[in-house]
């Protein structure tokens, strides 16, 4: 099964605030989008990624490119304003496929701003692939979630042990994710001449809301794996990966030893 990532590094991200946008700010001295790519870069089951992002960082992204050494990368795709048009952007810009090689193809997106993605977490992704059409990584809800209602008080509580809170990566099927996608373009059945309206926070929600009986999965997550939203979330993820490399070293200590 060939495996395609697709690295999401475009929109500006206003909420973090700062100079770049978060996927390029630094990070440990490594521009925060390098992290992912190198993951992709160094899994033996990744075939090639993309990254798509802003036209205006193109140079940026391919002088860290190659300072680091990446050999996987396909190309830089110009993301869309929003997250579903960044993926159909990606989708669009990949050499057609027949059906057979859409069967047995899987596209991988992740979010550049969760760089704290590693080789467990993306072979997760790609073991459940063996098994379903449609997989993300998540973990267990272990606060309580409540429903709001219009004026702001508490409609719901659903049952806590049911809840998964949904991360990246996300991979499916070509045939499904482009399927699914085509759906979401078309107009409706009502109106026949309106323009296609939809919105998704990520490429699952597209598959549920258009494809509803493909079932997707959900793979090992990890609670370290943080998307950056706030300026603070920097200084998270850096202790994060401080640990990380505390853990490394001893253990391969431990292995010389």
């Amino acid at each position: 099964m060939k495996n395609t990532a697709v690295l999401l590094a475009a929109g500006r991200g206003t909420r973090f605030g700062g100079m770049l946008p978060k996927q390029f700010s630094s990070l440990l001295g490594k521009p925060v989008f390098i992290y992912s790519a190198l993951v992709f870069d160094n899994h033996p089951d990744v075939d090639s990624f993309y990254i798509v992002a802003d036209k205006d960082f193109f140079p940026f992204i391919q002088k860290a490119v190659k300072k680091y050494g990446i050999k996987k990368l396909a190309g830089l795709i110009q993301g869309g304003e929003t997250r579903t048009q960044s993926s159909l952007a990606a989708l669009s810009a990949l050499s057609p496929a027949d059906k057979g090689q859409a069967e047995s193809e899987n596209i991988i997106f992740h979010d550049a701003a969760r760089p704290l993605i590693n080789d467990g977490i993306l072979s997760a992704c790609i073991r459940k692939l063996e098994t379903f059409q449609a997989v993300s990584a998540a973990v267990p809800a272990t606060d309580t979630i409540f429903e709001s209602a219009p004026d702001r008080t508490v409609s719901a509580c659903p049952d806590r042990s049911s809840l998964m809170l949904i991360q990246t990566p996300q991979g499916f099927r070509r045939n499904v994710i482009e399927k699914a996608y085509a759906l979401a373009l078309a107009p409706s059945k009502e109106n026949q001449e309106e323009e296609p309206s939809f919105h998704g926070t990520d490429d699952c929600s597209i598959v549920f809301r258009y494809l509803p009986d493909v079932k997707i999965a959900f793979s090992e997550g990890a609670n370290f794996n943080i998307k950056l939203t706030y300026r603070e979330d920097i200084f998270l993820a850096e202790k994060f990966l401080q640990i990380n490399k505390r853990k490394n070293r001893l253990q391969n200590k431990q292995e010389r030893e």
